[in-house]
């Protein structure tokens, strides 16, 4: 997949007559290792906070990003009119949003990504980007401004689910370069498969390839506890506790993940938000004593292996964690990764030797545009007694 960035989030261009926003995006991976290779238009559009839009309906301004030229930025120039159905644009605040033309193309729903590994064809003509939402921008030409460089957020908006299950899910991730807050692929995906799990219907949701009926029966336990390492924004926990009731979620990561874990928390509807929290848990360290009293259910670990030499780390506190289970009753671990190096495989070896046991795997295909499709997988391991 592929992933629209703000290298600089939108900015107001005051002295422009008309009023305008400027701003710099690129389309990359989710480590931004590689740019988009296609030619894509990309429509830009501006929205009031309480999602009216801006400029109307379908009146987006379109913008194409050269991908076959070898493009790695593009500039964004978008004219704000003055007012908007009786409503004065410079009173009010706005957001941009930046995504493909093509609706096809737009991973904008967690039933887009799943249906993606049907699409059999590795000419890289198909493929998922990832729309962006910026953060409310002031116009206003009195508005105090500050322009010390720093790191903004921007917004990633989902809807889970299909029919009368149909929610929406909004993650915030930082504009910077930090790998550690933003959205990754096998996050992502696994997000999804949690999702259409959690329904009724998930045999007719998901194809063959993609049931999980182990994991599927864990999260109909009652009062369920999760727990997620490495979580990054927390798109996983998050959509696991929207999706499904349960006892808790608790979202672990360093402590460069804090804020992001805390804004993405702060902003969930009231009833999601008392199943959730975070805190700071560092592998390399004792288990905090909240972690290691609880009796965990589920342990979900994403996009976590990519970095060999944390994984002994990773592995030992999964231990330490399942050493803590009920007799008679399994601590699942449920891990999604996209397989980077094959110096990942380490993991599998070491999670053999500490005593863990794969219950059920799947592969999904993920196709990329205008490159080589890969592959999600996730596995479901139990501890051996």
């Amino acid at each position: 997949m592929h992933y629209i960035r703000f290298l600089k989030p939108p900015r107001p261009l005051i002295t422009a007559s008309p009023a305008s926003l400027s701003a710099k995006i690129t389309v990359t991976t989710d480590l931004g290792e590689s740019f988009l290779l296609s030619n894509v238009s990309l429509v830009v559009e501006l929205e009031f906070k309480d999602g009216t839009s801006v400029l109307g309906e379908g009146k987006g301004r379109e913008f194409v990003w050269k991908g076959r030229d070898g493009m790695r930025a593009l500039e964004i120039l978008i004219q704000v009119p003055v007012s908007k159905g009786g409503r004065k644009i410079g009173s009010e605040m706005v957001r941009m949003l930046v995504g493909p033309k093509e609706d096809a193309l737009a991973v904008d729903s967690f039933r887009k990504i799943l249906d993606m590994q049907h699409q059999n064809d590795d000419s890289g003509e198909i493929g998922g980007i990832v729309p962006i939402r910026s953060m409310a921008i002031d116009i206003n030409p009195g508005a105090k401004r500050d322009d010390t460089p720093g790191v903004g957020m921007a917004q990633r908006v989902f809807s889970m689910g299909s029919g009368n299950s149909q929610k929406g899910l909004r993650i915030w991730e930082e504009t910077g370069e930090s790998i550690a807050r933003h959205i990754w692929d096998a996050g992502l995906v696994f997000s999804s498969c949690l999702a259409f799990l959690s329904l009724s219907d998930s045999t007719r949701s998901l194809s063959h390839a993609q049931k999980l009926p182990i994991l599927k029966k864990a999260l109909q336990r009652p009062n369920l506890r999760v727990l997620e390492l490495g979580a990054g924004c927390g798109i996983v926990g998050i959509t696991l506790a929207s999706s499904i009731a349960l006892h808790s979620v608790l979202l672990s990561d360093l402590p460069a993940a804090s804020s992001i874990l805390s804004r993405n928390l702060s902003t969930l509807p009231l009833p999601i938000r008392p199943k959730l929290s975070s805190q700071v848990l560092d592998w390399s360290s004792s288990l905090p004593s909240n972690v290691a009293s609880t009796r965990w259910d589920l342990v979900l670990v994403a996009d976590c292996t990519y970095n060999p030499d944390v994984v002994p780390d990773l592995v030992a506190t999964l231990g330490r964690i399942v050493e803590r289970r009920v007799v008679g009753k399994e601590t699942l671990v449920a891990l999604a990764m996209k397989v980077r190096h094959e110096s990942e495989m380490v993991f599998f070896d070491l999670m053999r030797e500490r005593g863990f046991v794969v219950r059920e795997t799947i592969k999904i295909p993920l196709p990329v545009l205008g490159g080589e499709r890969e592959e999600i997988e996730i596995f479901v391991f139990a501890y051996r007694d």
